[in-house]
């Protein structure tokens, strides 16, 4: 079975990704919740972001990827999904990092479970069968559940286990694709720690401190821009000449991905998941160049390719 059957049959491909004929009513109660809540910090482009439709098709090429093996699990991927989604759109108490622990030990598979149900959530969003309450509620328990499943032991990885910095901006108030960075890349086996500074020195102390062979930022709100180029100056300055990866993805990239590149960030992301096949491609090669020369010496040394 190819990775795409393995991706259909967990039931966690593209239909696994969409809410098409689910719009329910909004539960009562919530009719006035958007106008209670004042200016909502969550666009609906930002939901849109954290769930990429994009999704499925990076899965389908990478080994982070479900691997939910059997129709059975696949079922019982899909009846995972609808029960949290079911239980978010509701309000209804749920342990989800609990459920989802039947699914798999892999916590990709569960990620990309919990990324399923941002989709629709995001979908309820666009079509008005959500409001900012119940969302702000979802999004903070969807991120709880990520920290929780990211809590448990990490199978060693065969070699070197390469180490990430994550970033955001000062202001940034949409911390769950940085939670969701941040757990992908742990799960895989990187070494993460979270950074928000526009301080080169700062920035130069954690890349030696940590041996971050890759910086990824996390950009959702737009109104950043200026926060967000300093960050970058400043990240781009520290790293210098040396071969160190830097990736950018949210909401807010994809409108700017020249800006982005002009300012001196590598490779621009539609999800997390593309982020971390980069990266991953990335560390392989620069172990096998650094094999090749019979140094053994740091991956650390020329700007990343553009």
């Amino acid at each position: 079975m190819n990775r795409h059957e393995k991706l259909s049959s967990s039931g966690l491909g593209s239909s696994g990704f969409s809410n098409a004929g689910r719009k329910a009513p909004p539960p009562p109660g919530y009719e006035n919740a958007a106008a209670a809540a004042g200016n909502p910090d969550i666009s609906g482009m930002v939901l849109r972001a954290l769930s990429n439709p994009l999704f499925h098709d990076r899965m389908n090429e990478q080994n982070c990827s479900p691997r939910a093996e059997g129709a059975a699990e696949g079922t019982l991927a899909r009846e995972l999904e609808d029960h949290i989604f079911n239980a978010m759109f509701e309000g209804r108490s749920i342990d989800i990092a609990g459920e989802l622990s039947q699914l798999s030990a892999d916590k990709c598979a569960r990620f990309a479970v919990i990324q399923s149900v941002m989709q629709r959530l995001s979908d309820c969003w666009n079509c008005d069968s959500m409001h900012f309450v119940q969302i702000s509620i979802a999004a903070t328990r969807l991120q709880t559940a990520l920290r929780r499943i990211g809590q448990e032991t990490t199978p060693p990885t065969n070699g070197v286990a390469p180490a990430i910095l994550v970033c955001h901006c000062e202001g940034e108030k949409h911390m769950f694709p940085v939670a969701m960075i941040e757990e992908i890349f742990r799960a895989r086996g990187w070494h993460t720690e979270i950074a928000c500074t526009d301080s080169a020195s700062d920035f130069r102390g954690m890349l030696e401190r940590s041996g971050a062979i890759a910086i990824c930022l996390s950009w959702s709100d737009e109104a950043l821009a200026n926060p967000v180029a300093r960050l970058v100056e400043a990240a781009r300055t520290a790293i210098g000449g040396r071969n160190i990866l830097f990736l950018a993805g949210g909401a807010a990239t994809q409108h700017r991905v020249n800006w982005l590149v002009r300012k001196g960030v590598d490779k621009v992301c539609h999800d997390a998941y593309l982020g971390v096949k980069l990266a991953e491609s990335f560390a392989f090669d620069a172990v096998c160049n650094s094999a090749s020369t019979g140094t053994g010496s740091s991956v650390a040394g020329t700007h990343a390719p553009a």
